[in-house]
Order: structure tokens, then sequence, then C-alpha cells
């Protein structure tokens, strides 16, 4: 049985699959509230990982019943969020959405702006990744400038390969995945 990855947009989408070369790991959910839902609801039990934008909101609203465990940063863009008694776990993106985390990456990472990749600004962009998978997908300056990202993060320890790192752990380990360990990825 496959694990799922739930995510929020269809460039999330896109982009952790390309990332872990498996498209099928991963669950487009129609909003943030609906990933949520898809662990409380729909997981019942299973092995679920969910990845979230922080905009800024109170997480804790959106868990319900669930409890958190622990929560912690790997990183400045990364926060881990275990829930008690379930094999659930939430990488919630920072600073803001996937969008500005791409952007940091890009910005801070490789010292380049968007526009070298066609965009005249962020907002261009993020209209980009909120587009349907066939637009998306065929979607030229979209596609290079995540291939630039997938071929330049393995490079350098970054929040990128971090995140890659993490979920590849999470994904071979499962139900057996520590806590501890996962800090020191």
């Amino acid at each position: 049985m496959k694990s799922s990855i739930r995510v929020e947009c269809w460039g999330d989408n896109y982009f952790f699959g390309r990332l872990l070369e498996d498209k099928s790991l991963i669950r487009k959910e129609k909003n943030k509230a609906e990933v949520f839902k898809s662990i409380r609801e729909r997981a019942k039990g299973i092995f679920s990982i969910c990845i979230v934008d922080n905009d800024g909101d109170n997480i804790e609203p959106f868990l319900g019943v669930l409890e958190i465990e622990e929560r912690f940063f790997l990183c400045d863009e990364i926060e881990i969020i275990k829930i008690k008694e379930k094999p659930y776990f939430i990488l919630q993106l920072f600073p803001k959405e996937f969008e500005k985390w791409i952007e940091r990456y890009i910005n801070e990472d490789c010292g380049l702006d968007l526009e070298v990749f066609g965009y005249k600004d962020f907002k261009e962009f993020e209209k980009d990744s909120k587009v349907i998978p066939e637009r998306l997908n065929s979607n030229k300056r979209f596609i290079d400038l995540i291939n630039f990202v997938l071929g330049d993060c393995d490079k350098t320890e970054n929040h990128i390969s971090k995140t890659k790192k993490i979920l590849k752990y999470l994904l071979e380990h499962t139900y057996q995945a520590d806590i501890n360990e996962l800090k020191n990825v």
C-alpha cells in the first residue's frame, strides 16, 4: 500500500511528486482545511504526511480532535509536527506559502530572482502555480524553474534538500519513524 502525502495546491502536487520521483504518492486536497480533514476523517490510522503552508494562522483548530505530540523546526523554513498516537506527520512550510518557500531558495541559496525564469514578479509565479494540472504541466517557465530547483537543490545543504531527506526518511520508516532521528536528518 502506498503512503499518501497530502498537499494544498497543484504547484505543491507537481513539485513534491517530482522531488520524490513518484507522483502517485501525492494527493492534492482542495485547500488547507481539507488537508487536515483528510487525516482527521479519512486516514483512519494509516501512515500519512501533510504538507501545508504557514499562512500565519494557528493550526490547532484545523486538527480538531487530533493532538500534537511534538513539534519542532528543522530549519527556518520547515516545521515538523507529529500527531499523538497516530502515524501522522505535518510539514509546515515557512516563510508563508509554497511559492515563497521556492522563491526563498532561488533568492538566498542560488542568488537569483524569478526574472531569470521569465517571471516579471512573484504574483505571476504564484498565479502559475495555482492553475489546473493540464495548464501547469504545459507551462514552460514554471517547469523550467522547478527543473532548476530540483537539479540544483542536492548540491548544498538547504531547506529543499532537507525536506527531501525528511520525506524519504518518513516514507522508508513509516510506522517506525523515530522523532529523534528525524531531528537529525
